[in-house]
């Protein structure tokens, strides 16, 4: 186990639904807040039915961040999860990354939470909201034990998404267009 982990606690609540005031939450545990718009075609879209995502910033002992770059575009994603408002979201959240990447990780502490509020486009009614909880994970294997991480195409819940069109591997610095939500969670977990 790594020095910095501590896998069965998180410093938040256990499940979504417990998650009334994230901005006093945030404060209370020292992780970065924010609110950030979703402009979506129609209501229904990818968190739908769902009370948000647990998002792993996956460091490994050189400092590096393990990403998700989908090869056509360039975009990388973090290793992320969608979270049922009364699931216990993080045993389910580290069993699925590990599903996902075939890297098992252990929880650190949580870094930021985000309250996204999802909007049809062209309008600034709000039809919902839902939570992001990003935390900062370590492996559990030290490099010489650890498999090389992958996609596993079981695991791709999309099936407009092309397993292979996504490179998984360990980065020092983010790929592509630093400019998005993606890309400033993944400079916060790589300061």
């Amino acid at each position: 186990m790594s020095e910095y982990a501590t896998p069965t606690e998180t410093d938040v609540p256990p499940t979504f639904d417990q998650f009334t005031d994230l901005q006093s939450l945030a404060d209370e545990v020292g992780a970065d807040y924010r609110e950030t718009p979703n402009d979506h075609e129609g209501k229904d879209h990818c968190e739908a039915d769902y009370a948000g995502r647990a998002i792993a910033g996956i460091i490994d002992e050189q400092g590096r961040i393990l990403l998700m770059v989908h090869e056509p575009s360039g975009t990388p994603l973090m290793p992320n999860v969608k979270v049922e408002p009364d699931e216990d979201w993080l045993p389910s959240a580290l069993a699925e990354i590990e599903h996902l990447t075939g890297v098992a990780v252990e929880f650190a502490r949580t870094e930021r939470l985000r309250r996204v509020d999802h909007r049809v486009e062209g309008s600034e009614e709000v039809f919902e909201s839902t939570t992001h909880v990003v935390f900062r994970a370590v492996p559990v294997a030290g490099p010489a034990d650890r498999p090389d991480p992958q996609l596993n195409p079981e695991a791709i819940e999309n099936d407009d998404v092309e397993p292979d069109d996504f490179i998984v591997d360990w980065f020092d610095e983010i790929p592509g267009d630093e400019s998005g939500m993606v890309e400033a969670d993944a400079r916060l977990l790589l300061e």
